[in-house]
């Protein structure tokens, strides 16, 4: 595999990661308008709250992953900024709150499933408050390196020039790409 293709795949993780956290974020908004709160149940409510927050962590946790196998390709004026977003995606345990809660019911340590007021201790003591954790992630107008999403954002992008990956190259299935 070249360079290149490398990159390119980076290039759609993150275009996929983009998508998904500000889906995410954008969503637990939307949620909380009186127009949608004030219609649903608090239990219905609470599982939209869930599944939009369960979305961000498991996106989160994947950057781990993605800037092991692809941090040979990262240009150097961003290496420091995404190694430290995997340090405090580590430091934060995410990865453990993807796995001893949202992919399992059973914590091992415990020998039985998680209370949900375990669970919500766990999450204000390791990602601290709701509000301040979600503008981490993404803020509407924040720059690079506020946000995750801005970091992911400016990778993106720097990997696009870098290794100067076109439309086609990253939509080769579209016509339009082709063409161009």
């Amino acid at each position: 595999m070249t360079i290149k293709s490398q990159a390119i795949e980076a290039n759609r993780l993150l275009n996929d990661f983009i998508l998904d956290l500000v889906t995410g974020t954008r969503s637990i908004e939307i949620f909380e308008l009186p127009a949608i709160k004030g219609r649903s149940t608090e239990a219905i409510s609470v599982g939209l709250f869930r599944m939009a927050l369960f979305h961000i962590l498991i996106t989160l946790s994947k950057w781990t992953e993605f800037y092991d196998r692809y941090k040979s390709i990262i240009p150097d004026e961003l290496k420091d900024v995404c190694r430290a977003l995997r340090k405090k995606i580590q430091h934060l345990a995410i990865r453990d709150f993807r796995h001893r809660y949202i992919g399992h019911v059973w914590d091992k340590k415990k020998g039985r499933p998680l209370l949900k007021e375990e669970i919500d201790v766990y999450f204000s003591e390791g990602f601290g408050e709701m509000a301040d954790f979600i503008h981490w992630v993404n803020k509407p107008g924040a720059v690079y390196p506020e946000t995750v999403v801005s970091i992911c954002e400016s990778l993106r992008d720097s990997l696009r020039s870098t290794y100067e990956i076109t439309d086609k190259d990253m939509f080769p299935w579209k016509p339009e790409a082709r063409s161009g």
